[in-house]
């Protein structure tokens, strides 16, 4: 198969620079061309290269007091500012048997450093994308790395239907791009995470944003533990996990229902669907408590005609407003794929939002704008004062984390790239537009790093020493 060519060894001349593939700093710097080979399903060629800079910031806000069950002493508000470095380029990290991606294919990897005055940390992704005849980039699956971290996993997510076995790519973009166009995304996927010490999880997500999540967790004193996450259709479901230094070995949660008709009379009767949560107690709490505590609250999610647990929209604006920092290197406007995400876990307790913005000048990527909010009503670590055996269950604003980043494209872009320079449907199979591959793998970095952070707080839910029996976990 022949591909088209893409430049991207930087044009100095027109900066008034030197030669090679670098140019002075502020220059506005599009690639030109360059030739490019594929071998086997895996493309080849001289690397292509982006460097993006950027900031991003972490904020977290708790209220549980103000929940039904709440703590009366919250945390303080804390925010982190990172600066951000990412270099986005094509690896040659051929995917796993499990990505179910067939013919020519791209491996777009994104190394991503985040550094602050306290901390800093490494993201490294890989994303497998194909072009398609009507879908521009089509992703296959993704793989992060943390090296600055030993205690985080590699994580790999592979995009096939748990159910009917079928690949389920990503749509990132749609050819030719035409304002007002626009798609969705289903989240069927396979997840495995495997950590450093033999905690492993596996995740199977389903078609309609349900899941379940198997975790494994190896005990320093010998012997395993075991955390199953499972979140059903109706909005029901369960956690079964050491909680509490095993005092508590599951939590349920019911779909929303009307409760047990009470006695004619009775003052302040509910009316309205409840979920009820039930504790399964084990130890020293069963001694005390019996083999069961629950309690019912109302629903902090909308559940009729059903609840709605993944939702995502994708579109095309052709004209753009880029914004301040992108708009003062590559002008004012151009191409903007816009990509919005609405989760649900009716389990976990809490609603995520996430978007990107991604522009695109001349064909070439030239800034990413992204934002993540996750609000919570639950909180799991069971250290609520007067809470459901110490859990809080209550409704939105327990705890909210809001994640915002704008990362803009560097001068000094190298190598080759192997697509069209015209933006339009290629044959099926090979390397997308690379406005499309870069976003693509830009998107899943960040979709990464977002689930990071948030698996962080699930697993310090189960995981942490007050949790697993004889101080074990993570």
């Amino acid at each position: 198969m022949v591909f088209g060519a893409v430049a991207l060894v930087a044009s100095l001349a027109a900066c008034g620079g030197g030669g090679g593939g670098s140019s002075t700093p502020g220059s506005n710097v599009i690639p030109t061309a360059g030739p490019a080979t594929n071998n086997g399903n895996l493309i080849s060629s001289d690397v292509f290269k982006l460097q993006y800079t950027g900031v991003k910031s972490v904020n977290d806000v708790y209220t549980y007091g103000s929940g039904p069950l709440g703590s009366p002493s919250p945390n303080p508000p804390s925010t982190a500012i990172y600066a951000v470095q990412s270099t986005v380029q094509a690896a040659l990290n051929a995917a796993p048997s499990t990505v179910p991606v067939t013919g020519p294919y791209l491996d777009v990897n994104s190394t991503e450093l985040d550094s602050s005055n306290l901390a800093s940390q490494e993201f490294v992704t890989d994303a497998w994308v194909q072009s398609s005849s009507s879908g521009g980039a089509l992703e296959y699956g993704t793989q992060l790395m943390q090296p600055l971290s030993a205690e985080q996993p590699n994580t790999l997510t592979a995009y096939v239907d748990p159910v009917t076995g079928k690949a389920n790519p990503q749509q990132l973009d749609q050819l030719p791009e035409t304002s007002g166009a626009s798609w969705t995304n289903e989240p069927a996927a396979t997840i495995s995470q495997s950590f450093a010490d033999g905690h492993s999880v596996k995740r199977f997500v389903y078609a309609d944003g349900t899941y379940v999540d198997n975790d494994s967790i190896p005990l320093p004193t010998g012997g395993v533990a075991y955390a199953i996450i499972q979140e059903n259709s109706d909005g029901s479901g369960s956690y079964t996990a050491p909680f509490a230094g095993g005092n508590v070995s599951s939590v349920s949660v019911s779909a929303p229902a009307l409760p047990t008709p009470v006695p004619t009379g009775t003052p302040n009767p509910i009316t309205t669907p409840q979920v009820t949560v039930t504790l399964k107690l084990a130890g020293f709490y069963a001694s005390i408590l019996g083999p069961t505590i629950s309690a019912q609250f109302t629903p902090f999610y909308v559940y009729t005609p059903k609840p709605v647990f993944y939702s995502e929209t994708d579109a095309v604006n052709t004209a753009g407003s880029f914004p301040a920092g992108c708009a003062n290197s590559y002008g004012a406007s151009g191409l903007e794929l816009v990509r919005k995400i609405a989760t649900l876990d009716t389990v976990l307790g809490y609603v995520e939002t996430t978007e990107f913005d991604a522009y695109a000048a001349a064909g070439y990527p030239v800034c990413v704008v992204s934002s993540d909010v996750i609000n919570y009503a639950y909180d799991y670590a069971g250290d609520t004062v007067g809470g459901l055996g110490g859990f809080l269950f209550g409704q939105l604003g327990g705890r909210i984390t809001t994640t915002s980043q704008t990362l803009v494209l560097q001068p000094g872009a190298t190598g080759v790239y192997p697509s069209s320079t015209t933006r339009q449907p290629s044959s099926v199979g090979g390397a997308p537009p690379i406005a499309s591959s870069v976003f693509a793998g830009i998107e899943s970095a960040t979709l990464q790093t977002y689930a990071v952070r948030r698996n962080a707080i699930i697993r310090a839910y189960a995981l942490s020493t007050h949790s697993l029996p004889n101080g074990g976990g993570k």
